[in-house]
């Protein structure tokens, strides 16, 4: 279980350095990514050269347990589908947000109470990250990734891709 922990103890974790510039950065790759597992979250830091220390998923996996543990993101366990594997899936949580917003002044992605319930829409935005993950690797030209995104064809349609891949020159729906 996960204890509850006050917005002034985050804000004196912060302060006394106990959430150090690692910390801050997986919270805010989580908050891209949005649903995002410890191997893309990995890959997200190395394709864009944060947290060099981090090198391997256990360094990471120690790092995520002491974010889960102080309440800053959320971590789901669920089977696949075949029942072989498990999926251990990070999202932001409450402390998380608030940390985001008043602490580092970034603001953070809204996720909807029923995304957390809905699997097959974490699955999508899970494959949907490692694709673009992919690409950031392998393609030089691609820049980042936006999850979260309505795009208007007309003014009555909405467009409403899983994320956007930039590239220097042109943008990829996902």
């Amino acid at each position: 279980l996960t204890k509850s922990v006050s917005y002034r103890q985050l804000e004196q974790y912060y302060q006394n350095g106990i959430l150090g510039v690692e910390h801050n950065e997986i919270i805010k790759t989580v908050n891209k990514l949005l649903f995002c597992t410890t191997k893309q979250i990995l890959s997200y830091l190395y394709s864009h050269g944060l947290c060099p220390a981090i090198k391997t998923q256990d360094k990471l996996s120690n790092k995520i347990d002491s974010l889960d543990k102080r309440s800053l993101i959320l971590r789901m366990h669920f089977a696949g589908d075949t029942g072989n594997g498990i999926y251990r899936v990070c999202c932001m949580n409450e402390n998380g947000r608030y940390l985001l917003k008043n602490v580092l002044g970034i603001r953070w992605l809204p996720s909807k109470p029923s995304m957390l319930s809905d699997v097959t829409r974490i699955k999508k935005i899970l494959a949907s990250n490692q694709y673009a993950l992919a690409c950031m690797e392998r393609v030089p030209s691609c820049k980042d990734l936006q999850n979260q995104v309505i795009l208007f064809v007309d003014a009555d349609i909405p467009l409403r891709p899983t994320g956007i891949l930039q590239f220097k020159d042109s943008i990829l729906l996902l």
